[in-house]
């Protein structure tokens, strides 16, 4: 600041400071751990002696353990209200005022059935990934119910998980539809309702219990969308707001559909670009894994992450270079071509193929080893394709400190570059034997967070790793962390991010294509195994008016 004219009299005049973006995510970051500190700024901690001591020394008051009572009781003295009883049964048609809607046809995109997908196959000789989907239109319906909201879908990503549900989700989608049923609630826990006889007319509307109406699945998890219309009893949106799905069960493949009020989340209008607020989800996945890890990291640490050229990992490596921290982005291992195994170049070491020693040895033969100008060079070097060279080359412009293919005994390829240091957080979206891999590299005490599971495969951990090296490993769900963080908390997320973004410190790449017109070229787009960019479906056409 006294180096600059400009903010030193503007500091002189009025005492404020101006902060960058990387900055104030540097001071607010896991409670103002990453913040420069003197010396003598330690936090003294209560230890476990002093606290049993004070407990015992303590005089707890009648309304202490009446509230710890409670707190035992768990949600079984929940009370039951007047909103409860409406979230549940809806309202009686008639006794509101209902909101007429346009006579619209929108555009939406099922997950094909068995019998679409048979038809397809007999008519085709090579099957596709837009095969699974089909484009339709359907009437919307002639009134918004109570509580309901028109929302028009301006912008939806395509996710892993909406293209494979069966193999994995991407951090926070659902392998599985969490829309509630039976007699859960919208939080998953059992419905306090369900015990009271009151029988379920169909002349009732509004309620979530009721899936007469939902005969096909809609594709898609994600979405940012605008309010068009709002219906009686809705008390928190207005039209013109954006929001957000609560959870991935709405379906977000359609120009236009009703909607009841609680299903979603309201963000501000002027947060950040459309196409970059339809993937907050994947910056905000990012953003909390690291921040929930405040209080173990410091600048300096090591943070190793598996499918690091995706679109939260890229994310990741990014805030790492922000905060100072060390990421260590794991890939998937190049496609080799035929023959490259028994070149004469590749490391005869190795009992079989492996892409870090072949990329170590390529680098001690070039004098520059980030130099992707030359791939015909490292080609012609049979040692390792140049997809993995352009990979590295990307994410260590973001601030990968080191970028290794996701096979062999990564530790000792860390060894090997004088990495010596290891990972105190690994951050696994993968599972299976990727997850293992993560967890061997990680110093002693590290944490293993699971936010994903692309491989479809179980996260399995010899029991030395977590007992005689003291690993834990536990799960993240952004939407699960969000139902329990309180208003302010989002929207503090959301802040920080959107000037992270704004200030162009925090960008995920990216592609557009139209929802009705170019929905195929999308989803072979998103499909594609070699892709850097994330595919996003913009919806500019709602549909066609009828009479």
């Amino acid at each position: 600041m006294l180096s600059d004219a400009e903010k030193r009299e503007r500091y002189d005049a009025d005492g404020s400071i101006e902060r960058s973006a990387e900055e104030e995510l540097l001071d607010a970051f896991g409670g103002g751990a990453f913040k420069d500190r003197g010396a003598d700024d330690v936090v003294a901690k209560q230890s476990l002696a002093e606290a049993l001591v004070k407990t015992k020394n303590d005089t707890h008051s009648h309304s202490a353990g009446f509230e710890a009572w409670m707190r035992g009781r768990g949600d079984a003295n929940r009370v039951i209200g007047v909103d409860d009883i409406v979230d549940a049964y809806g309202v009686v048609r008639g006794s509101y005022d209902e909101v007429s809607l346009p006579k619209i046809s929108a555009f939406r995109v099922d997950v094909a059935s068995a019998a679409d997908k048979s038809a397809s196959e007999a008519s085709k000789t090579s099957k596709k990934a837009s095969d699974a989907f089909v484009l339709s239109s359907a009437p919307i319906p002639a009134t918004l119910e109570w509580g309901q909201v028109l929302v028009h879908v301006r912008a939806s990503p395509v996710n892993p998980a909406d293209l494979a549900p069966s193999r994995g989700a991407e951090a926070g989608s659902s392998l599985v539809n969490e829309s509630p049923s039976g007699n859960e609630s919208l939080n998953g826990s059992r419905d306090p309702l369900a015990a009271l006889s009151i029988g379920r007319d169909r002349s009732v509307v509004g309620s979530i219990h009721d899936t007469s109406a939902k005969t096909a699945k809609t594709a898609g998890g994600d979405f940012v969308g605008e309010v068009l219309k709002v219906g009686a009893g809705v008390k928190n949106l207005a039209e013109g707001d954006w929001v957000l799905p609560r959870h991935p069960g709405l379906g977000a493949w359609r120009s236009l559909f009703c909607a009841q009020e609680k299903s979603l989340r309201k963000i501000p209008r002027d947060l950040m670009p459309l196409e970059h607020a339809a993937m907050l989800r994947e910056y905000c996945v990012a953003y909390r894994l690291l921040e929930d890890a405040g209080d173990l990291l410091k600048p300096g640490d090591a943070v190793v992450v598996d499918g690091a050229s995706g679109a939260i990992g890229t994310a990741l490596v990014r805030l790492c270079a922000l905060l100072r921290l060390r990421a260590v982005a794991v890939v998937r291992p190049s496609a080799l071509a035929g023959g490259r195994q028994s070149s004469k170049d590749a490391p005869a070491s190795a009992s079989a193929f492996d892409t870090n020693r072949a990329f170590e040895a390529h680098a001690s033969k070039h004098t520059s080893e980030t130099d992707d100008s030359n791939a015909d060079v490292f080609e012609s070097s049979a040692l390792c394709s140049a997809a993995f060279l352009k990979t590295r080359a990307r994410l260590k412009a973001l601030g990968a400190a080191e970028v290794l293919a996701d096979e062999g005994d990564l530790r000792a390829a860390l060894e090997r570059r004088r990495f010596f240091a290891r990972p105190k957080l690994a951050l696994d979206c993968v599972g299976g034997a990727s997850a293992a891999r993560l967890a061997h590299c990680l110093q002693d005490n590290g944490v293993l967070v699971v936010f994903g599971c692309m491989s479809g495969r179980a996260v399995t951990l010899p029991w030395t790793t977590l007992v005689a090296r003291g690993l834990s490993c536990r799960g993240f769900s952004l939407r699960k962390w969000m139902d329990k963080a309180g208003d302010a908390k989002i929207a503090r997320m959301f802040e920080t991010v959107a000037k992270l973004v704004g200030a162009g410190e925090l960008v995920i790449p990216h592609c557009e294509y139209e929802m009705s017109s170019e929905l195929a070229e999308a989803v072979e787009h998103a499909a594609e195994q070699r892709k850097e960019v994330k595919v996003v479906l913009r919806v500019d056409e709602v549909g066609d008016t009828y009479e």
